[in-house]
């Protein structure tokens, strides 16, 4: 019989320890949801740097489209602002052109020859001309030879909302039958993107063309001369 006032508990009966790998099952919930945003924090990590890639890729290849379309960001308005297009097409030039539009209404003249082209200058025996507005914008202008419907050919210069047309002659160095045929050009912009004051005459083509053959050895016998010869000719100039 056990002493008054002791439990019925045996004396030897031992109590559980503690253990300290149990958790409730809020500790583990609360686990969880830290490993979640960890590891969600990871891959959004992750993510975020293969996007920012992409975008850098994606700027890169925009850029390169760009500059091979000939587009570029104008800085000063105040002058003329040219860069030229590459073509595959024989014959054919094609530039991306800003034209100061101050005073608003402000006229340019462009000027065109085919015969008779100088090694330097604007002097000329024969010229045609057509007359654009400046523009707030960037234009895309092309000029081409090629047959008309009537199958003469002809010089087209397209200036972005308005076409030129001039006939070439049938002997004409730049379609005229020829074993041989060279051709010095200066094409504004073509190298780097060019600028100039809009009150001046500013060139923006000069081709010059010379025909002829070879000797018995295969050897050339044409250049281009330094006397004025057949050739296209296009600058512009301000309105008066």
């Amino acid at each position: 019989m056990l002493p008054e006032g002791k439990s019925d508990v045996a004396l030897n009966a031992v109590l559980p320890r503690r253990s300290w790998f149990k958790f409730s099952l809020a500790t583990l919930m609360l686990g969880g949801v830290l490993v979640a945003v960890v590891i969600s924090h990871l891959v959004t990590s992750v993510s975020l740097k293969q996007t920012q890639a992409r975008l850098v890729a994606e700027e890169q290849q925009v850029a390169t489209l760009r500059d091979e379309l000939g587009y570029f960001e104008v800085k000063d308005r105040s002058l003329i602002n040219v860069r030229s297009v590459p073509t595959l097409e024989e014959n054919t030039w094609k530039w991306r052109l800003y034209l100061p539009d101050q005073p608003p209404g402000r006229r340019y003249r462009v000027v065109f020859a085919t015969q008779r082209i100088p090694a330097q200058g604007f002097d000329v025996v024969s010229r045609a001309s057509t007359t654009t507005l400046g523009s707030e914008s960037l234009r895309l202008w092309e000029l081409g030879v090629h047959k008309g419907t009537d199958g003469r050919p002809q010089m087209v210069i397209d200036l972005g909302g308005g076409i030129s047309r001039t006939i070439l002659q049938e002997n004409h160095a730049l379609i005229v039958p020829a074993d041989e045929r060279i051709s010095m050009a200066n094409v504004a912009g073509e190298k780097q993107f060019t600028t100039a004051p809009a009150n001046e005459k500013f060139e923006l083509l000069r081709l010059r063309i010379a025909t002829g053959g070879t000797d018995a050895a295969g050897m050339s016998t044409t250049s281009v001369p330094t006397t004025p010869c057949d050739g296209i000719l296009v600058w512009i100039e301000p309105q008066p």
